[in-house]
């Protein structure tokens, strides 16, 4: 399968989750169902930003094997800044730099 298809279908694939979420809002879904769903979604985000920077890297020759951890040790860095501080925007900080 050729990487453009591959992509089509995966963008096609999440429209179609995303779409799903107001069909899960009738009578015969639990509010429960659909917080699940949305948190799973929303957990969803951070790793579609980090693929998208690990495809941004491998299209410019560079082979970043460290992608995951330098992900976990910036989560780290913010939440234990954020919780040292009870200011969120510190820990925004500390996770970026």
């Amino acid at each position: 399968m050729k990487a453009q298809t591959r992509n089509a279908a995966a963008a096609g694939a999440v429209l179609l989750a995303l779409c799903a979420v107001p069909f899960l809002a009738g009578k015969f879904a639990s509010y429960l169902a659909i917080r699940i769903m949305l948190l799973g979604i929303f957990a969803g985000v951070a790793l579609l930003l980090a693929a998208i920077g690990i495809v941004v890297s491998e299209k410019s020759g560079v082979v970043n094997l460290g992608i995951e951890g330098i992900m976990l040790v910036a989560a780290v860095a913010g939440f234990g800044a954020a919780h040292a501080t009870g200011v969120a925007e510190f820990g925004f900080i500390a996770g970026a730099a």
